[in-house]
């Protein structure tokens, strides 16, 4: 599971490969790979493509304003 911490912002973004069975589950994730951003869960059980990890992340970015 990959996680994204808080405040992601352009210049400010940390990745963490998350592979305690106990922390994925604390997700509600029962597969992976996953991707967390901010705390929630934005896919699980697939690798999206480029495009779909394009469109989450600039979500997000744009979020924070």
């Amino acid at each position: 599971m990959l996680r994204i911490c808080q405040g992601l912002e352009r210049n400010n973004c940390s990745w963490e490969l998350v592979t305690d069975f106990k922390q994925i589950v604390s997700f509600g994730v029962m597969s992976t790979p996953a991707l967390v951003i901010n705390g929630q869960v934005k896919t699980a059980g697939m690798v999206p493509s480029k495009a779909k990890l394009t469109e989450i992340i600039t979500t997000e970015l744009a979020k924070q304003g």
